[in-house]
């Protein structure tokens, strides 16, 4: 299945373009999310991922520097294309350009109450209380790095507005 999944860094307006098409289809008409919610004044600055599913655009994410942290935002896949592992192979190849890129701040993500499960297959993990954001559910999830050497150069571990809730799950 995995060679049907490509996963490019958007490069181009169309691209662009394509992936907020996608993000409007999920998050302003199938979850209601208020476009001015949606479309922020973080898009120039976020690194834009488009993923296709047999050559078609299925799924975009995007991150951004936050804080000390690296901020996993805006990952939607099309309803009629979801459980053929397009976020999985989506997400993967975000963090694997967010270790790359910027392996000194840690990943994070508000993520809606319903895709928790979704990261914790990824290995990310949940921390603290659920809140609203957008009029949906959120909880704060985080990817714990496999790699113990990389705790040492975590920017938010030598930040101390970083939540002593991030920190205290950093602990070994």
């Amino acid at each position: 299945m995995k060679e049907k999944i490509k996963v490019i860094t958007v490069s181009t307006e169309v691209e662009l373009k394509i992936c907020f098409n996608i993000r409007k289809k999920v998050f302003i008409i199938e979850q209601k999310v208020p476009r001015e919610l949606e479309v922020d004044e973080y898009e120039k600055e976020s690194t834009h991922f488009l993923a296709f599913y047999k050559n078609t655009p299925a799924a975009t994410g995007r991150f951004r520097i936050f804080q000390s942290f690296l901020k996993f935002e805006r990952i939607a896949t099309l309803k009629s294309e979801r459980g053929k592992g397009i976020g999985l192979a989506l997400m993967q190849k975000m963090q694997k350009i967010g270790i790359e890129k910027y392996p000194t701040y840690l990943q994070f993500a508000n993520a809606q109450k319903d895709s928790i499960k979704f990261y914790q297959k990824l290995g990310w993990q949940a921390v603290g209380d659920f809140f609203i954001e957008a009029n949906i559910p959120h909880q704060v999830v985080v990817f714990i790095p496999k790699d113990r050497k990389m705790f040492e150069n975590l920017k938010c571990l030598k930040d101390e507005k970083c939540p002593k809730i991030i920190k205290d799950c950093l602990k070994l």
